[in-house]
């Protein structure tokens, strides 16, 4: 009994280092695809960067020429005097006119 124990024991020590190892090759694969993910990642990151600040540049540029427009259409606005639509007069026909009209 004493001896399987102890065959046990040696089995379990001599074999730990192998299936560690197995174990070890898998976490370093698997650790070069997290780091390549990253990579592509800080790359994208980048790239995004530098389409928010121009896309932020470009809509500062923008606000401030909608700005710009409205105080134009505002001092144009200003500018105008109000025109107020007059009546139109109607003639009105007299029977005498109507009766020139008929001969």
């Amino acid at each position: 009994m004493k001896k399987i124990v102890t065959l046990l024991a040696l089995l379990v020590f001599s074999a730990a280092p192998f299936l560690s190892g197995c174990e070890s090759k898998k976490l370093q694969e698997e650790n070069i695809q997290l780091k390549k993910q990253v990579e592509t990642f800080a790359n994208e990151k980048s790239v995004l960067e530098t389409q928010v600040n121009e896309l932020t540049t470009k809509n500062s540029e923008l606000t401030s020429k909608v700005s710009e427009l409205n105080a134009r259409l505002d001092k144009k606005v200003k500018a105008k005097p109000k025109i107020t639509a007059k009546p139109k007069t109607v003639k009105k026909t007299t029977k005498k006119a109507s009766a020139k009209v008929k001969k």
